[in-house]
């Protein structure tokens, strides 16, 4: 009776396990400004412990799999070696099963059936092409059995739960080459089939148009919601949203810039320094927030480049940077180096014409006489005016006169360059020896 009782627990316990014979993987997507849904266009399915892909084309994909665990302590991967031995199914089963397998290349399999006992029920051998072929293995009772394949590198073995008799005695037979997509196998892509035990890790790519492809990667072992978050790919030309304001950009030759001035971070008063405290500080005209919505903020040197690698207004970079310095620009756009202000000016003409080429028309930004002004660039350059601390207070002069921008290139440990526009010219006049401290210039941002 105590031997009936815990063989009933037994077959029990792999009754619940293999009961779940199949997850289902939902995708779904969402915008990244305005979290409304998305339909997708496709999601790309790739088995990184496999090394097998799928891809689904529905807006909202669905994708089932066998629930199955690998088996076969000791042994190669379900994936590996000359041949690929998939999970039977059904599982548990009553009389057959069906068991897939797919040989690499053509050779000899050997196929048998044991008891736990040890006791082989059935056994088949024979000479295979290359491709996916089907067994059946039928058994009289309800045991636990164990299905063992070798050809001549490789030994792979799976569980069989019988849980009831069947017609055809113990035996295995050959049902023939089933092509390259069993029913039972989900993909369109690779030619071996999808491969999938839970557990392994899957990476999921989805593709919206308008957006930028993402990225999941997870280790399924149940059914799963996906949600993917796209973010808008860019066209020079689009807007960006940067710290929930927008800016324009505009293509000048190769590059593509902002079209107006930053104005990110927390207004300070003039009279004060900035300061490595992880917050962004501007200066704003006069102390007043409504010129920085015009004019953009005003940055010293150690709060413009974020004191990338322990540079400050007082010390040089160390290392110096060998790529880009996003400094306060949003993630892709960096500060303008001196080179890239040249590549702007030469494009434009040259520095004795570019001026007039990049800034604004009229007087409402510039002070008359705004010599020769076109903004045939699109730049649209104003007349910011400027911060500087070596005189009294207040230390905002020259609006509408002047504006400098800066470049993210030192020229001393307290000195950096920058490039200035007047009223008076339509020349560009670059200088090389800028107070890091004194000075509050305003910053635009170049695509990386």
């Amino acid at each position: 009776m105590k031997k009936f009782y815990l063989l009933s627990v037994l077959l029990f316990g792999f009754f619940n396990m293999y009961s779940q014979t199949q997850i289902t993987l939902t995708f779904h997507a969402k915008d990244s400004l305005t979290q409304s849904s998305l339909a997708l266009d496709s999601v790309h399915v790739q088995n990184l412990t496999q090394n097998c892909d799928t891809t689904l084309f529905d807006s909202v994909p669905v994708l089932t799999l066998p629930a199955e665990w690998p088996v076969g302590i000791g042994e190669t991967s379900p994936g590996g070696g000359s041949f690929i031995l998939m999970q039977n199914a059904p599982n548990p089963f009553e009389g057959i099963t069906t068991v897939p397998v797919y040989l690499k290349n053509a050779e000899v399999l050997n196929l048998a059936v044991y008891d736990l006992r040890g006791n082989k029920l059935s056994q088949y051998s024979n000479e295979f092409e290359k491709g996916w072929h089907s067994f059946v293995v039928s058994t009289n009772g309800a045991s636990l059995l164990v299905l063992m394949v070798s050809d001549n590198t490789s030994l792979k073995t799976i569980k069989l739960l019988s849980t009831g008799s069947g017609s055809e005695g113990d035996r295995i037979s050959y049902e023939g080459l089933s092509g390259n997509s069993p029913t039972l196998l989900k993909s369109v892509q690779s030619s071996p089939g999808f491969i999938f035990y839970l557990g392994n890790q899957l990476q999921y790519t989805a593709y919206v148009g308008g957006y930028v492809e993402n990225i999941l990667i997870d280790n399924p072992v149940s059914s799963e919601n996906y949600t993917f978050t796209m973010y808008p790919s860019f066209t020079c030309g689009d807007s960006v949203n940067y710290s929930s304001q927008y800016y324009h950009t505009l293509l000048i030759g190769t590059q593509c810039w902002f079209k107006e001035n930053l104005n990110v971070g927390t207004m300070i008063n003039g009279t004060h320094n900035q300061t490595n405290n992880s917050v962004i500080e501007k200066y704003c005209y006069n102390n007043l927030t409504s010129n920085c919505d015009i004019y953009g903020g005003l940055y010293q040197w150690g709060e413009m480049v974020q004191y990338l690698n322990g540079t400050s207004n007082t010390t040089t970079w160390n290392p110096p940077p060998t790529g880009n310095v996003q400094g306060i620009c949003p993630t892709g756009w960096h500060i303008p180096k001196d080179a890239e202000w040249t590549v702007l000016t030469t494009y434009l003409g040259g520095v004795s014409v570019a001026g007039g080429a990049m800034k604004e028309t009229g007087y409402a930004h510039w002070s008359s006489p705004n010599t020769g002004a076109t903004n045939s660039s699109g730049f649209t350059a104003l007349g910011s005016g400027l911060r500087w601390s070596n005189n009294p207070p207040p230390y905002f002069y020259q609006l509408k006169d002047v504006t400098y921008f800066p470049a993210a290139t030192e020229t001393s440990s307290t000195t950096y360059s920058s490039w200035m526009l007047t009223t008076n010219s339509a020349t560009v006049l670059q200088g090389g020896g800028t107070d890091k401290t004194s000075a509050g210039f305003p910053v635009r941002c170049l695509k990386d």
